[in-house]
This record gives C-alpha cells, structure tokens and sequence, in this order.
C-alpha cells in the first residue's frame, strides 16, 4: 500500500470515527435503554473500524496485526 492509500484509509477512518461520535451526541433525545443500545453499536462501529484499519496497514508489511477486537 502507497503512502497515499495509507493516508486515505487513515482519513476515512477517522471520519467514521467523527461521525459515529458525533452522531452519539443525538442519543440525548432517546429512552435511556435506546441510548445504551446505540452507544454499545457505536462502539462497536469504532472499534471494528480501527481494527479493519490496522489490518490493511499491516497486512501490507507481513506484520502481526497491532490491534485485536474481540466481541
């Protein structure tokens, strides 16, 4: 992977990142159950974005990959 794939597969990633955060900032309007069931799938969405990231940075190199997300 070329250093600007590299940094557009950083910038997306951050992106969903911001959007998923920004979009927890609506929960305020939700039924407590609502808002804990959404802020559980937004972190999932994060956390499996940052895996997914690191994998193909890594899987580039041969690496052992950096970051595991279990469910």
């Amino acid at each position: 992977m070329d250093r600007q794939m590299e940094t557009g597969l950083l910038r997306l990633t951050a992106q969903i990142v911001e959007n998923t955060i920004e979009a927890l900032t609506l929960t305020k309007y939700m039924s407590p159950s609502q808002r804990e069931a959404a802020t559980r799938e937004a972190t999932e969405i994060v956390l499996l974005t940052m895996h997914n990231t690191v994998r193909l940075l890594d899987q580039e190199e041969d690496k052992p990959t950096a970051f595991e997300c279990h469910k």
